[in-house]
């Protein structure tokens, strides 16, 4: 039998000292790059997941490592917590059974735990062009882009050839432009046609912190492409053309033969016309 509280607590009570769960200081995650050490990487390619069909599409791909997301303390707590839910139960069982306190305590948890997901995200190695390529997803916890771009350039050589996409809402007429922070890469013949990338534009994301880690290394080698794209940050839509304009560059920097590149644009093309269809411009209000 449930015992009965004399005074219900309101369904819809705000309360000034008590901080909701946007307003609380985001959990500071831990982040861990393990790769195979015998795999021989000449090219790190980084691109957030609304790009991956350009890497998805690499030929002779495996996973030899992995990204490691944690959060230990904020699920530490929660075990803890967990734990102690007995005791407090029965003592609390003495005195009152507060249903709404409990349902909102189990909905707040429930909340974090969606909001700071532990992830595992796989590591792709090419053995036709010994290239390594990881396509992130939208983190809410921004700090994450920062500690995974400072890890990853830590794990691997700032000197190795890294390749970036990243999308941009582009308004010179190109489908694509590039971000040059020094000379030191041996371009393509393609790569040096693409006009710069000016204010007031700019790149968000993953792609942003890692070429700022790279930006600190005065040996980093980077090629960063921004690809025309429209919709909110993080969840931009790329236009298709910029995508196989973006996949032609790829296989040029990549060295890529003629019979896999000509296979492996044949693969993007048809992807973008499966999941994106022929045309994706659109209006957002």
């Amino acid at each position: 039998i449930k015992p009965v509280n004399e005074y219900r607590a309101p369904r819809h009570q705000l309360d000034d000292d008590e901080e909701s769960v946007e307003s609380k200081p985001s959990p500071i995650p831990t982040v861990a790059v393990v790769i195979d050490d015998s795999v021989a990487v000449d090219y790190v390619l980084i691109s957030p997941s609304t790009i991956g069909i350009i890497s998805a599409n690499f030929p002779r791909t495996r996973a030899v490592g992995k990204v490691s997301i944690t959060y230990p303390e904020l699920y530490a707590a929660a075990t803890e917590n967990s734990e102690a839910e007995p005791s407090k139960t029965e003592d609390a069982s003495k005195d009152y059974y507060d249903e709404d306190e409990q349902l909102y305590s189990a909905i707040e948890h429930k909340v974090i735990q969606s909001k700071y997901a532990q992830t595992e995200i796989p590591l792709y190695y090419s053995e036709t062009n010994k290239s390594l390529s990881v396509t992130f997803p939208h983190f809410a916890n921004v700090i994450t882009y920062s500690l995974i771009a400072r890890a990853l350039v830590s794990k691997l050589n700032p000197s190795k050839t890294w390749i970036t996409l990243a999308p941009c809402s582009l308004n010179n007429n190109q489908t694509l432009s590039k971000l040059v922070i020094n000379e030191k890469v041996v371009k393509s013949e393609y790569y040096n046609a693409i006009p710069d990338l000016k204010p007031p534009h700019f790149v968000t994301g993953i792609v942003a912190s890692v070429i700022s880690q790279l930006n600190l290394s005065p040996e980093s080698r980077l090629l960063a492409l921004v690809l025309n794209s429209e919709g909110q940050s993080g969840f931009e839509k790329s236009d298709n053309d910029a995508i196989v304009d973006a996949a032609v560059v790829v296989a040029d920097v990549l060295h890529f033969d003629e019979r896999v590149k000509e296979e492996y644009l044949k693969k993007v093309s048809l992807s973008v016309r499966k999941f994106n269809g022929f045309s994706n411009s659109g209006m957002y209000i």
